[in-house]
Formats: C-alpha cells, structure tokens, sequence
C-alpha cells in the first residue's frame, strides 16, 4: 500500500495528472571541458601544477626567459581561432532546467525514453519567474505545458510559438494580449486542449485563432473576459468536444442558449451566479453529453429535478461534478438515480449527510454502478457511509476534509473494492489509521494534513 504524506511521503489529488518523477533518473548533459595544448618545448614555470615549488632555473634558462625585443621580421604571434560550438555543446543544460523547475515546486513528466514532454508551472497555482520559463523553453519536445507567470515577458511569451509538438497549453495570470496569442497559435499545430485561465487582456478577438487550431478539442475559458461575441464564434467550431466556460462573469443566462449549436458537445464546465434554471434547460438539449460540471451556483432545486428527470439527457450521462451548489440537498440529489449510465460523481463542499446515495442503490436492478465516488468537505453521517457498501464498482473514495470519528472509519474499513481513498484533512490519528490500513483492496491511500497522525 502506497501511503502518503505522514506515512511515506505525500501524494497530490489534483486533477493535472503529471508523471511520477520521483524514481525517474535526471538526464545530464556535461559540457565538455577546453583543453590547452602544452608545447613540449616550453620551459616549465615554478609553482606550475608540473613542477615542484623548490624548482630552480639555471642561467640558460633565467637568460632564455628574459623578454627580448621583437626583430622586424618576426610576426607576433596571434591567438587561435575558437572552434564552433558542438551539437554537444548548443543542447540545453537539461540538469540545470530541472533543477530551476523543481526550486519552484514546478513538476516535470518525462516519457519512456527518459525525456522530458511535460512541464508543469501552475502546480497550486503559484506563479514563476520570466527567466524560469525563458529556460523551460529551451527544453525542445513539450507535448503538455502548463504556466502561470504574472511577470512573463512578449518576448518569451512568442518562444511559446517554437514548441511545435504541443499538444495541450495552459496559460493562468499571463500578461498576454489578443496579438501575442495570435502569433503563437498558428504555430502549434498539434495542439489538442488549450486552457486560458485569468488572462486578463485576452478578449473575445482571440477566439478566431483558437477554433483556427485543427487538432483543438477541448477549449477552456476560466474566469475570462468572454461575451456573447465571443461565445458565438466558439459555437461555429465542430472539432470541440469539450468546453469549460467557468466563471465567465460576462456572459449571460440567455448567452448560454447558444450552446444549442454545439450538438457534438461531449463535456461542459459552467460555474457562476449567472448559471440559473434556464442555462440547465439548454444543457438538456445536448444529447451527446457524457460530463457534466456545476459549480458555484444559485441554481433551484425545482430545476435541478427537471434537469435529472430528462431521460434522453440522462441515459448518457458518465460523469457528473457539483461544487458549491448551496441550494441544494440530499433530498434533491436522490434524482440521481435517473442516471444509470454515471460512473463518476462528484458531490464537494456542499450541505449532504451521503444519505442520498440510498435512494441510488434501493434498487439492485437499477442500482448505479459508481467507480469513482468524491463527498470532499461533506457532512458525512454513519448512513452515508453504511450506503457505500452498496457501490461494489466503486475504486476511487475521495473523503477529504469530512471530520472523521471511530466510527465512521469502521464503516469504511469494511469496504472491499476501493483501491484509492482520500483521506485528508479529516482529522485522523494514529489508531484510524490502524484500522483503515487493515483494508486490503486499498493500493494508495492518501492522509495528508492530518497533524493527529504520528510518525
């Protein structure tokens, strides 16, 4: 069992999905040393690293060293020419890179090979330094880069545009501007998701480069000065398949109704007082929708049920994420059970007990086959948990941040499928975690920021 933070090590449940690199060698790249050719013929220099410091010249040799005057017709001897520098010695100090990146807390993925196809400097959000990225740049077949850089400059911003291998970009609190953007882009021609997150010169004339890309299926727009404008030349695009409008506080109820276009829609991401009933109506219409995200949301109850109720909606549906949906209850998440097809849910930091997963499992013919389950930050009771047991697909709990007691971790210690729990930040000391490692199905268990737990 691989446990993590206070038992060995910690582990990082956030969606980036970066390589391990932690059993993965550093490629070194050593910069080969000049040489200075000896002349057999020159005398040897007391104190030289070839001669003894009690060495002693005879009078020849004193008289042989006394600088002489240059007779006309002797040339002065010139220096030679430096050689051009070696394949060797133009390829990036690799070593020196990660290191900078790693200061950082930056993270790296690298390929079976050992090279290195993706960076990550976005890790928690922090931001680097121009230079660190100036460097990262350097680095020469980047499939996956991900940047949040307040101080980045145009002129690094453009060495972007070098990195034609690119598959997926992620720009967050970049300084960038429409023209940038539109420089870079045509250059990657591979790229397959792009996220602009904070970006706060970016405005909607960016969007006729970016449904330019032909390989482009996922399009992120986070917290993005994004208006109708720019949303109806989103929706002229077929290639995108997933599309994240998250906090986009420029956009209005009624703009959203121009998601109908995008019948191939196949994920979507909204978040904001902005998403209300009528936005949930539209989402409706998109048969071909296998996730769906909500979050940070004033959206009712009432609409909520009619949005679970819709069958030809609900018989695709895979993977469902709710977050910060304060209207919102056990009683009316027991509408759930609509969807028989869902093999994700997320339901985080909102006001249930888990007693809705009841009404999800009543039912063995229709029971819901759960794989991966997330309650983070709720209020989890011992009948939430007790219901658990009905979930035999599930792999993945995630319980972090919901307060522990003894008895609740018995209930959890009886599951027999999950091979992944999350148990961070729920209070745990020493004698849960006992009883939780007793779970033999669990191959990674996760129980960071648990001061409790002793080593």
């Amino acid at each position: 069992m691989i446990v993590a933070a206070a038992i060995n090590g910690c582990s990082d449940n956030q969606e980036k999905n970066f390589s391990d690199t932690s059993t993965i060698e550093v490629l070194t790249y050593s910069q080969p040393s000049p040489t200075t050719p000896t002349d057999p013929n020159s005398p040897t220099v007391p104190n030289s690293p070839t001669a003894p410091a009690s060495a002693t010249l005879s009078h020849q040799d004193k008289i042989a060293q006394t600088p002489q005057e240059t007779s006309p017709q002797t040339s002065p001897q010139t220096s030679p020419k430096k050689s051009p520098k070696t394949p060797q010695e133009m390829l990036p100090d690799v070593a020196a890179i990660v290191q900078q990146i790693e200061t950082t807390s930056g993270e790296i993925g690298r390929d079976s090979n050992g090279t290195i196809i993706s960076v990550d400097l976005a890790k928690g959000r922090s931001s680097v330094s121009d230079e660190i990225l100036r460097m990262t740049l350097q680095l020469p077949k980047l499939k996956k880069l991900r940047i949040a850089s307040g101080s980045a400059t145009p002129e690094t911003l453009k060495q972007i545009g070098k990195q034609t291998n690119l598959e997926e970009l992620y720009l967050q609190d970049i300084p960038i501007d429409n023209n940038t953007l539109a420089e870079i882009l045509p250059k990657l021609s591979q790229l397959k998701r792009l996220t602009l997150r904070s970006c706060n010169n970016i405005t909607d004339q960016c969007t006729e480069s970016i449904i330019s890309l032909p390989k482009l299926y996922l399009a992120a727009f986070i917290r993005m000065n994004l208006t109708r404008k720019g949303l109806e030349k989103i929706v002229e695009s077929r290639k995108i398949t997933a599309l994240d409008l998250r906090q986009c506080s420029l956009l209005t109820p009624d703009n959203y109704s121009l998601l109908k276009q995008m019948t191939q829609l196949t994920d979507l991401k909204i978040a904001g007082f902005s998403i209300d009933d009528s936005v949930l109506e539209t989402i409706t219409q998109l048969h071909e929708l296998r996730g769906l995200t909500i979050e940070d949301t004033m959206i009712s109850p009432e609409g909520f049920t009619k949005m679970t109720a819709n069958a030809k909606f609900a018989e695709k549906l895979t993977s469902l994420i709710l977050a910060r949906n304060s209207t919102l209850f056990d009683t009316h998440l027991e509408t759930l059970k609509n969807f028989h097809r869902l093999k994700r849910l997320s339901v985080n930091s909102m006001m249930i007990t888990g007693t809705f997963l009841i009404a999800l499992a009543t039912e063995e013919s229709k029971r819901i086959k759960i794989e991966n389950l997330s309650l983070e930050k709720s209020l989890l009771t011992q009948e939430g948990a007790t219901a658990l047991k009905k979930f035999r697909e599930l792999k993945s709990l995630n319980l972090a941040g919901v307060a522990m007691t003894q008895e609740l971790v018995d209930i959890i210690a009886t599951l027999e499928t999950p091979e992944i729990i999350n148990l961070s930040e729920c209070q745990l000391d020493n004698e849960m975690l006992k009883t939780i490692r007793t779970m033999k199905s669990v191959k990674t268990l996760i129980v960071t920021d648990n001061p409790l737990i002793q080593k």
